[in-house]
């Protein structure tokens, strides 16, 4: 599979109770979620910051995905890099995420 260059770098990575693929896109702002099969991204999950650095689930069930994001103290208009985001996927498993 191909990612769009825009997208940033693949870093992080993990995979779900179906096999599925999630990436984490360095200089991207964000996660896709690729179906194993069909190699097509099925979902993203956007963020506010760019330097995407890994994800991994947790949570009862498995059914949320913690979502790491690297300090950028260098570019102040991205207040909150450095954080990790926490995204329920339990009602939201389709379509595009976007974390506030």
């Amino acid at each position: 599979m191909d990612i769009q260059k825009e997208w940033g770098l693949p870093d992080g990575m993990t995979l779900d109770v179906d096999d599925n693929i999630w990436v984490a896109l360095w200089g991207g702002e964000r996660v896709i979620h690729i179906d194993k099969d069909s190699k097509e991204i099925i979902q993203e999950i956007k963020l506010p910051c760019p330097k995407v650095s890994s994800c991994a689930f947790g949570g009862e069930d498995l059914r949320d995905i913690y979502i790491t994001t690297a300090a950028m103290s260098d570019i102040p208009s991205y207040p909150s890099a450095g954080s990790v985001y926490k995204v329920c996927l339990c009602c939201c498993l389709i379509g595009k995420l976007i974390c506030k």
